[in-house]
């Protein structure tokens, strides 16, 4: 016995709705990204995003004492961004927690705003504690 034909509206209705999970699966990550966020990255580095046009996400080390920094507005961390990037080849990269150009400082330590540089908390800041 044979099955009935697939009536055309029903054929197209499937094809309409596999077509539509295929394009639901997110495609693989260029090799190109290292990171889309720091928790990619090693246990003393950040996923950054340099301020060029077509920058690359990368691991890099957090900032040590005496390291350049970013202070923070006002007087806090910086904060990771969330942020969307396209490529030359198409690609479209979601980065949900990069920060811009540099690492924060290491935890513990804080940008002195004046320097711009990653320092230890002082005797006076430690007895606030």
């Amino acid at each position: 016995m044979r099955a009935p034909p697939l009536s055309p509206v029903l054929l197209a209705v499937l094809v309409a709705v596999l077509a539509g999970g295929a394009a639901a699966v997110p495609a693989a990550r260029p090799g190109y990204i290292e990171c889309v966020d720091s928790s990619e990255c090693g246990p003393w580095e950040c996923c950054v995003l340099g301020g060029g046009r077509f920058s690359l996400p990368r691991c890099a080390p957090v900032s040590d004492v005496g390291d350049p920094c970013r202070p923070g507005a006002p007087y806090g961390a910086v904060q990771p961004i969330n942020t969307t990037v396209v490529y030359p080849d198409g690609t479209v990269v979601n980065l949900p927690a990069v920060y811009l150009h540099m690492c924060p400082c290491a935890n513990g330590l804080s940008c002195d705003r004046p320097d711009a540089v990653c320092v230890a908390p002082t005797e006076h800041e430690l007895n606030a504690l």
